[in-house]
């Protein structure tokens, strides 16, 4: 059976989680909103550094955990209403200071309609021609960017900065008045978010200015780019996962093979809003999050070895980053900086 033919098939057997509940949404937001809220202020005002630096980390943390629900509310799966959908999606996508606009050109049109494509998506590999030609300074950032340091510092520039902040030539063809509109609200957002710091700073003892804008910004920021960045690191480079250097090399019809499962413990699954349960949510981005994981268990069992699964671990993440470097188009298979498939991709071949 053809790709297209199966991917249809897979489709129609999780449309049963495609239940949106806008009383779920509306109940998540609030919580996670206020939670992180209140950690925020915890990393300003609690006076014992180990306890602001859990409440900093805890903050941002709670950004992804709202940024996830963006994600879900952009993509009009998150609530029964789609204009409810847009309302949450705006709110929820500002404490990662997110234009809603640029993700759906980035995110929802470019993204999802066509997946590991270079160019297109987070973390696309570079052959090793197109290595070997940059620049050293160039050459040293796309090494570390494919580091455990270097995840945060890549998704908050690479894709934050580059394609989701504010609208530029590279990512709009034309300059639509939305685009800055809600560059706006997100500006808005963040003066907010640093005059209130400074009056901390100012009108209280919580500390002096660079303290506070430490313990309560760039702390909590840092988290949550270093956890985006991981979490969508994970999802696309695996050494078994299929990259493209165009959209007529892609095979665009089966989305299963070229996204991870990446199976973490429970409780990280709960405090992560089911964000690693991504194969099926490239199947139907329509199923809400509070949904995800029972419907990617059921398309778990359905495909048996097909699937992408993998066991979360540092080891994985350090493996994957060893052999994961640079990608041959041609063989279809990753690479080393000199060249050499990676081991996995040696044995695929040699089948």
């Amino acid at each position: 059976m053809a790709a297209g033919a199966q991917t249809h098939d897979l489709r129609a057997m999780v449309l049963d989680f495609v239940r949106p509940s806008s009383a779920i949404a509306v109940a998540l937001l609030v919580f996670d909103f206020s939670v992180h809220l209140g950690f925020l202020a915890g990393a300003v005002f609690l006076e014992a550094w180990p306890l602001k630096l859990l409440c900093a980390i805890a903050a941002g943390t709670w950004a992804a955990r709202l940024f996830v629900i963006a994600h879900d509310a952009a993509h009009g799966a998150y609530a029964a209403d789609v204009r409810l959908c847009r309302v949450i999606a705006y709110i929820a996508f500002l404490p990662s200071l997110h234009n809603l606009s640029l993700w759906g050109i980035a995110h929802n049109r470019l993204h999802h309609r066509d997946p590991n494509v270079q160019g297109l998506n987070s973390w696309s590999p570079l052959s090793k021609q197109e290595y070997d030609g940059l620049p050293l300074p160039r050459r040293l950032a796309y090494r570390f960017f494919r580091t455990p340091l270097g995840l945060g510092p890549y998704y908050a520039w690479e894709r934050w900065w580059k394609h989701k902040f504010f609208p530029r030539t590279a990512v709009v063809e034309t300059h639509r008045p939305r685009y800055w509109a809600d560059f706006a609200l997100v500006l808005a957002y963040l003066a907010l978010w640093i005059a209130l710091l400074l009056g901390a700073a100012i009108w209280t003892d919580a500390g002096s200015v660079p303290a506070v804008l430490l313990w309560g910004f760039l702390l909590p920021y840092a988290t949550y780019s270093y956890l985006t960045g991981l979490t969508v690191y994970l999802h696309h480079t695996n050494e078994r996962i299929p990259w493209f250097r165009s959209v007529e090399d892609a095979d665009r019809g089966d989305q299963i093979a070229l996204t991870a499962h990446v199976q973490f413990p429970l409780w990280y699954e709960i405090l992560s809003h089911n964000i690693m349960d991504h194969p099926v949510h490239h199947l139907n981005p329509k199923i809400p999050l509070y949904r995800l994981r029972a419907a990617q268990l059921r398309l778990n069992e359905v495909l048996a070895g097909r699937a992408v699964i993998e066991r979360f671990g540092p080891m994985l993440v350090l493996r994957t980053m060893r052999r994961c470097k640079l990608y041959d188009f041609e063989r279809r298979c990753w690479t080393g900086y000199g060249g050499s498939p990676a081991p996995a991709a040696a044995v695929e071949q040699s089948r």
